[in-house]
């Protein structure tokens, strides 16, 4: 594993699942302790793709 910019940044991340109805569930990703703006688009950018990749897997 290689060394990144955000190693040793303690965060916080809750992940709650909503009953969407209709047998879908609705995610919502809270992360927290973020320590820049910079850090919060890259880790933006990083939860938005996994979730979109989580739904290509589902839907398949």
């Amino acid at each position: 594993m290689v060394a990144g910019p955000y190693d040793g940044v303690e965060s916080l991340v809750t992940v709650e699942f909503r009953d969407a109805g209709k047998g879908e569930t609705e995610i919502v990703v809270l992360h927290e302790r973020l320590l820049s703006d910079k850090a919060i688009a890259d880790h933006s950018h990083g939860w938005n793709a996994r979730l979109d990749k989580l739904v290509t897997c589902l839907v398949a």
